[in-house]
Formats: structure tokens, sequence, C-alpha cells
């Protein structure tokens, strides 16, 4: 079976992600203040980043491993979606109670609304994921939640 990691989000000690003006600022920041200019592809078109040398290490590693992620509801919102393009993986789990009615990429990007709660959209992304590849599960409440249920010690 999958495995499934929490940590390629940051969250604070507090569980804090986003500031009092939902912006993630400072929690993010590592992702783009480093000292090495890189790109996933090497192509010169390509929007360049600057992280740390360890920090592109890690997620030149894991990275292509996540086959999908698991959301909240809160986080699909705010980023609408990615724009129907997941962040990481090839497939977005949102745990929800009601899924969006109005999205444009509804029906055609690759996200599933998973109404019954985080157990069960942990167990899709696992399905979905097949037993060589991460589920990538957010911080924040779903992360929260998974921890409460168990799953920092499941494989």
């Amino acid at each position: 079976m999958s495995k499934v990691i929490m940590g390629c989000a940051a969250v604070s000690v507090d569980g804090f992600i986003a500031d009092e003006n939902d912006s993630v600022g400072p929690m993010f920041d590592w992702a783009g203040n480093g000292d090495t200019e890189w790109t996933w592809t090497g192509d010169p078109e390509e929007h360049p980043m600057r992280s740390t040398r360890s920090s592109i290490e890690f997620i030149r590693a894991v990275y292509p491993r996540i086959g999908c992620v698991v959301i909240g509801r809160r986080l699909f919102d705010l980023t609408d979606g990615w724009g129907g393009a997941p962040a990481a993986g090839e497939h977005v789990f949102v745990v929800t109670h009601e899924p969006p009615t109005n999205w444009k990429h509804a029906g055609t990007a690759p996200f599933t609304f998973v109404t019954d709660g985080i157990e069960s959209a942990i167990e899709r992304a696992r399905a979905f994921a097949g037993p060589d590849r991460i589920v990538d599960l957010a911080a924040g409440h779903v992360g929260g939640q998974a921890l409460r249920l168990g799953w920092s010690t499941r494989s």
C-alpha cells in the first residue's frame, strides 16, 4: 500500500499555516528565498525558483514520487484548485462537506470531492497512488484530522 506523508506543506507548531489575511508568506518563504536558482525541467522558458540546496534535493527526491494529494476545501477554495491542475502528483482528493457547484474545471480536472471524511479520502488516495507512490496529505485542518485518527503511525 502507498505511504501517506505529511510535510510537503509547511505548518507552524501551533497549527497555523495562513496569517489573518489568508497569506502563507513566512511559512512558505523557505521555498523561494534560497541561494540557488533552479527549475524543474531546466528549460530556459520555465520560471526559475530560488531555494537552498537541501530544499532542492528534498523536492527533487520526493515530488516525482507523489501520486496524489489530499487537501481540505479551504485550500481548494484559496487556490481555486490551482486552475484545475494538481500542484503535485496526478490527482487531488478534496475533503469537503459540499462539492463546488460552479467550479469552471469540474468534470475535466483530476479532482475528486470526498464528502464522507478524511479517512475515506486517504483510502481512496492510497488506492489511486498504488504501492509505489506517495500520498501527500496537506497540513492544516485535514492534517490534524488525520493525525487524530492515527495516520502518523500507519503505513
